[in-house]
């Protein structure tokens, strides 16, 4: 806005004097945005951006379309976020608005963001019990909150569930000696991600 302002000096006489008006224009102060995006350990998207001069607060805004319509999911006085209730597979999009302690307010452009399923990498050994019946083994993963043992007789077969367990070893006490059968972990991470194992087979002695 474009505002106009004048002076009025009273004299010790009591006369009033105008000055001639001028005028002066309020303008935003220049806010440049710096927004990057990441991961974190669960392959939630997050956001970080830098503080901005005379910053109150911030909202994050997103959308499942680059021109859709944009939420407000977050208010913030720091300068960073995470998309807690992202799904695996599925693209946001974001933009971050800073309103500044004069009133202002000045919106991002718009940044995206995939979330993905952590890294899971299965090390599963397989060897034998007393009884020759086939067992596997596997190293926990991080962020696991079970897992689930499926069985084959054949490699492209079907494969059935044959055990759930929070532990990292499975014994197939009903295998039949000189049978190979073929198997497959699959683990169910708390943020309720599954991602299976490769398969790996066994012969009952």
């Amino acid at each position: 806005k474009t505002y106009y302002y004048y002076v009025k000096a009273v004299l010790a006489d009591g006369k009033e004097v105008y000055s001639e008006a001028v005028s002066n224009t309020y303008i935003v102060p220049e806010v440049v945005f710096e927004l990057t995006t990441g991961h974190n350990d669960a392959g939630k998207p997050t956001l970080k951006w830098n503080n901005v001069t005379g910053a109150a607060s911030y909202e994050v805004y997103r959308s499942t379309a680059a021109d859709g319509d944009f939420v407000k999911t977050f208010t913030t006085k720091g300068t960073s976020y995470t998309n807690t209730s992202a799904v695996a597979g599925n693209t946001y999009y974001y933009k971050v608005k800073v309103i500044l302690t004069n009133g202002e307010e000045v919106v991002s452009d718009v940044v995206s963001n995939t979330c993905i399923i952590p890294g899971v990498v299965f090390d599963i050994t397989a060897g034998h019990n007393n009884a020759g019946k086939p067992t596997l083994r596997w190293a926990d993963i991080a962020g696991a909150a079970s897992y689930e043992v499926y069985r084959s007789t054949a490699v492209d077969g079907d494969y059935v569930k044959m055990f759930t367990t929070q532990g990292n070893t499975y014994t197939n006490t009903s295998a039949i000696a000189g049978r190979t059968y073929y198997y497959k972990v699959k683990v169910i991470l708390t943020n309720g991600e599954e991602v299976y194992s490769e398969v790996i087979d066994n012969t009952c002695l």
